[in-house]
């Protein structure tokens, strides 16, 4: 079922300054004490989106998102998620 209300994003809109850093692929601190970022590298990290599913229904839903950028391309997404009327599954 096609219904993207049962999707909550925990930002839908917002600005992100030029082209983000890449994520660090080891946790810091492990291998080097960390190093604290400052500001203008805060200002370039990926921005985390929290993505809450609250169907209404026993059914499984599918939806297609689309995240706009100004100068830049385009990205689809499509979510999907079972509702179920189960608590064990909340």
């Amino acid at each position: 079922m096609d219904d993207p209300e049962v999707f909550e994003f925990s930002i839908a809109e917002g600005d992100i300054k030029g082209k983000t850093l890449p994520l660090r692929n080891m946790p810091e601190g492990l291998c080097v004490p960390p190093v604290p970022k400052d500001e203008e590298e805060r200002k370039y990290l990926p921005q985390p989106i929290l993505i809450n599913f609250r169907p209404k229904q026993n059914v499984l839903y599918k939806s297609k998102f689309r995240f706009t950028v100004a100068n830049g391309l385009s990205c689809d997404i499509i979510l999907k998620g079972k509702g179920s009327f189960e608590e064990n599954h909340d």
